[in-house]
């Protein structure tokens, strides 16, 4: 069950991170800010980056073209970006039933 849950955790910190920077790019640092803000992580910037950098390095995340002081360090989510945010949506999907079923098997309801 460890590993289901490190591999949902961080495809939920992806998603978030696309999901955020849709309608417009954002800063890693106003990332952070704003999931602390709504009370849904608490990440350390030596977790959050390195996941960052690996959508960036995939194409789901562009660098640059912000705002303000951190134009140069804001992201947007890019065409492949939005077509995993449909993937993984479709695999939480699947995966809260697995472990609803799971959960009912082993008796914690």
């Amino acid at each position: 069950m460890k590993k289901i849950s490190y591999t949902i955790g961080k495809a939920l910190t992806s998603a978030y991170i696309l999901y955020s920077c849709l309608k417009e790019p954002k800063s890693g640092y106003r990332l952070m800010q704003d999931a602390r803000g709504l009370s849904i992580a608490n990440w350390s910037s030596g977790s959050f980056y390195p996941t960052v950098d690996a959508l960036v390095k995939g194409g789901m995340l562009s660098k640059g073209s912000g705002k303000g002081n951190r134009a140069n360090n804001a992201y947007r989510t890019t065409k492949i970006g939005k077509e995993y945010l449909g993937r993984i949506s479709q695999y939480f999907r699947k995966q809260e039933l697995r472990i609803f079923f799971s959960a009912l098997m082993e008796g914690r309801f």
